[in-house]
C-alpha cells in the first residue's frame, strides 16, 4: 500500500491495469500511477467544472482525438468531490492500460469505482477512455425493482437531510447537480426526477413502503405526508443491461383526480355543443353567452374547457382586442363564481336603447347563486351593438348596487 500526498489529506493509491494479451507485465512505481496522481491532483484544485484549468491543462493529460471526454470527467470528479482514491495491482500490457480507481464518494458511504483507459505515446500515458463503474449507490445484481425503488427513495431521502443541513454554497450545488438529475437512478434526460425530489421534501412522509410491483411498475404508499395524508406513487422501471432505471412516476390520487376533471370537461362539451346561440336581439345575444357559461364544466374544471368557451363565444362578440380581452375576464370571473356555487338562473333587463347600442343586465334570481361572489358584485352589465350580423357584445362588467 502507497500514500501520495495531495493539498487536503493523504491519498492511497492503488490501480488495477487489465491486460489485453495473455502475457502481463506488472509496473511498481509505474508512470501510470504518477500520471494519474497528477491529473487527480489537477482535478481537485479546480473549484467548478468550468473553471479554465479544466479546458487548459486537465486535457493536455488525453491523446488528442479524445480530448472531449475530460470535462465529463472534470464533473464526475466535481459531483463526488473525493477526499482520497485508490489504485491497486498495477498492470498492463504493452503500451495499453486499463486502471479501475476506487475513491470515498461525497454522496456515498462505500468505494465507487471508475476506470481508465490509456496509452503510452511517445514514453508518455495518455488518457483514451474513462467510464463510471458504480454509476449509482445501489448494486443491481439479485436485486428485485421494488429493492431499486426502495433503494431510490432512501438515496434522496438522504440527499435532502443533507442538503438542510447546510448552508455552504458549493455542497449545495454538488448535492443538486448529482441527485437532481437522479444519482443514476433515472433513464438519462428524463424531467421526473427533478420533480419527485421536489415533491418528496414538500411531502415529508412519516414513512413508506412498496404495496404493489407487477411488470415494470413497483407503487409505493407514502404514509401520512404533510399534505395530503397517505399518497401512492406508481414508478415505472426499465430494465437495461444488468441494470434498472426509473422513467417517470405518477400520483395516482392526482391521476385519478385528472381522469375525473377530463370525463367533466368532455360532457361540458357535449353540454356546450347543445346550446343554440342566437342574436336576433340585444337580450338574446347575452342569454346565448350565459348559457354557453352554463354549459361549461363547473370550478377548476371549467379552467380546463376554456379554450373551447371562448372559441363557442367570439362569435357572439365584436373583434376587437378589448372585446376578447372583457371575454377573457368575464370567463375568468365565471370560472371562479362556479367553483363557489352552482350556475345561477340570469334575470335579463335591456335598458332604454341609445342609437345602435343597448346595455343589458343580468342579475341572478337570488344571491346564493353568486356564492361568496355575493359580497362583491350583484350582476353583470353587458354593453351591445348592433352591428350587420345582428347585435353582438362589446364588454361585459361586474357591477354592485
Amino acid at each position: 500500500m502507497k500514500y501520495y500526498y495531495h493539498r487536503h489529506n493523504v491519498v492511497r493509491a492503488c490501480v488495477i491495469l487489465v491486460a489485453l494479451c495473455a502475457t502481463k507485465l506488472y509496473a511498481t512505481e509505474s508512470d501510470i500511477e504518477q500520471r494519474l496522481e497528477s491529473y487527480f491532483q489537477l482535478l481537485n484544485s479546480a473549484s467548478r467544472p468550468t473553471d479554465p484549468v479544466i479546458f487548459s491543462e486537465a486535457s493536455q493529460f488525453w491523446l488528442k482525438g479524445v480530448q472531449g471526454q475530460h470535462p465529463s470527467v472534470s464533473r464526475f470528479f466535481l459531483l463526488h468531490d473525493p477526499d482520497e482514491w485508490q489504485m491497486e495491482n498495477v498492470q498492463k500490457a504493452g503500451d495499453y492500460a486499463a486502471v479501475t480507481v476506487s475513491f470515498d464518494s461525497s454522496n456515498y458511504t462505500q468505494p465507487w469505482l471508475a476506470q481508465f483507459e490509456l496509452l503510452s505515446v511517445n514514453g508518455e500515458w495518455m488518457l483514451t477512455e474513462f467510464s463510471d463503474q458504480t454509476q449509482r449507490p445501489f448494486d443491481d445484481s439479485s436485486r428485485s425493482q421494488s429493492e431499486f425503488v426502495m433503494a431510490y427513495l432512501q438515496t434522496i431521502e438522504a440527499a435532502i437531510a443533507l442538503r438542510a443541513g447546510t448552508d455552504d454554497s458549493d455542497e449545495l450545488n454538488r448535492i443538486k447537480l448529482f441527485y437532481e438529475p437522479g444519482a443514476g437512478f433515472w433513464k438519462r434526460g428524463t424531467l421526473d426526477s427533478v420533480g419527485f425530489m421536489l415533491w418528496l421534501d414538500q411531502q415529508s412522509p412519516r414513512s413508506y413502503e412498496v404495496i404493489s410491483a407487477m411488470g415494470s411498475e413497483v407503487t409505493v404508499r407514502f404514509n401520512n405526508t404533510r399534505r395530503r395524508g397517505d399518497q401512492a406513487v406508481r414508478f415505472t422501471t426499465i430494465e437495461e443491461g444488468d441494470r434498472y432505471y426509473l422513467t417517470q412516476y405518477i400520483n395516482e390520487a392526482l391521476e385519478q383526480q385528472q381522469q375525473v376533471q377530463e370525463e367533466i370537461a368532455a360532457q361540458s362539451i357535449q353540454s356546450m355543443e347543445q346550446v343554440t346561440a342566437g342574436n336576433d336581439s340585444s337580450r338574446q345575444v347575452v342569454d346565448s353567452q350565459l348559457n354557453i357559461l352554463a354549459g361549461a364544466a363547473q370550478g377548476a374544471a371549467l379552467y380546463q374547457v376554456m379554450s373551447e368557451v371562448v372559441e363557442r363565444s367570439e362569435p357572439l362578440w365584436i373583434p376587437s382586442k378589448a372585446a376578447r380581452a372583457s371575454l377573457g375576464r368575464l370567463v375568468g370571473m365565471y370560472a371562479g363564481m362556479s367553483a363557489q356555487a352552482l350556475s345561477p338562473d340570469w334575470n335579463l333587463v335591456a335598458e332604454a336603447q341609445e342609437g345602435k347600442k343597448q346595455v343589458v343586465i343580468a342579475r341572478p334570481h337570488s344571491s346564493e347563486g353568486l356564492g361568496a361572489f355575493s359580497s362583491l358584485f350583484d350582476g353583470i352589465r353587458f354593453q351591445t351593438i348592433h352591428a350587420s350580423e345582428g347585435w353582438k357584445i362589446e364588454h361585459a362588467t361586474a357591477f354592485r348596487d
